[in-house]
């Protein structure tokens, strides 16, 4: 499949899970688009368009050569599992594997993918096709691994497996929040073409979160954001959590 039908299938998925966290999303037919990603008419006779876009890490530090073949060592590990996993089973699913601060050595590669392989079939093996569903694994983990995010869809065609924060963990998470969404508001003009009544932006990330311990919530919390959009949230995809940042 080209990266255009994954990219699609992702968001399909990822804005079914939006819905499904999000209690106030209107009711009504949700389509796929272009520019913005989805158009929603609600059954109160409103045109809301719906941008996604992730958040971008922009602030972070530029990573040292150790970590950085970590981070090339969790990766490899990753792409084994993920081999193993459609070789082993025709069940679709996203994965999204959180790492704790424990070094993996080389060596251990096949080892712990053949282990966690054998653990997301079995997970996937328990959870619904026929709607979203998510489970979280944390408990009797290999060392070295904090959680697991395991999410199902029915529109799901194919398996995809990352690393968590693959984009890199802020250090100015504020900034790059709005960093996200002056990007996106520099394209509602376009947006605006579609003659919509409102437009929303959707940010994802695997959790809120920046180098510097902090409490997150205190700190969204006591901040104000700025964006031409009509409604703009935050969905962490491990929680569930949607945080709404302009209403």
């Amino acid at each position: 499949m080209d990266q255009y039908h994954q990219k699609k299938q992702l968001e399909r998925l990822l804005i079914d899970y939006f819905k499904e966290s999000y209690p106030e999303f209107p009711k009504g037919k949700l389509t796929e688009s272009e520019s913005p990603d989805f158009v929603l008419n609600s059954n109160s006779r409103q045109s809301i368009g719906i941008e996604l876009t992730r958040l971008y890490p922009g602030s972070q530090k530029t990573i040292p050569d150790v970590q950085q073949k970590q981070v090339e060592i969790r990766e490899m590990l990753i792409i084994y599992i993920h081999d193993q996993f459609v070789e082993l089973c025709n069940l679709k699913c996203f994965v999204k594997i959180q790492f704790a601060d424990i070094a993996i050595k080389q060596e251990q590669i096949f080892s712990l993918s053949v282990r966690l392989t054998r653990l997301i079939i079995r997970t996937v093996e328990k959870m619904s096709f026929g709607k979203i569903d998510r489970i979280i694994l944390s408990k009797e983990l290999p060392v070295g691994i904090k959680s697991i995010l395991v999410l199902t869809h029915p529109g799901l065609t194919y398996s995809v497996f990352e690393r968590s924060h693959n984009l890199g963990i802020p250090t100015k998470l504020l900034d790059d929040i709005q960093y996200s969404i002056a990007k996106k508001d520099e394209k509602l003009k376009l947006y605006q073409k579609k003659q919509l009544n409102k437009y929303w932006l959707l940010i994802t990330t695997d959790r809120l979160c920046q180098e510097k311990s902090v409490n997150i919530s205190n700190l969204i919390l006591g901040s104000t954001f700025n964006s031409a959009m009509n409604k703009v949230f935050i969905l962490e995809l491990f929680t569930g959590k949607v945080t709404v940042l302009i209403l």
